[in-house]
């Protein structure tokens, strides 16, 4: 079975990722360390930080 993206995003809960097509392609602490990670494999990367749980039940 394959892991829908947000499955992906849980273990970064609190982090900044990057996403492009649905797929995972960077991670970190740092927004900006993130965005130029994923700059280097996707020209439009998608930067967000994902929620913490907390955060998560609020959302939702």
């Amino acid at each position: 079975m394959r892991k829908t993206l947000w499955e992906k995003l849980r273990k970064h809960r609190g982090a900044w990722v990057a996403v492009y097509n649905d797929e995972l392609i960077a991670s970190g602490e740092n927004a900006a360390s993130v965005y130029k990670k994923a700059k280097k494999l996707h020209e439009k990367p998608i930067l967000f930080q994902v929620p913490t749980k907390e955060e998560e039940v609020c959302i939702l």
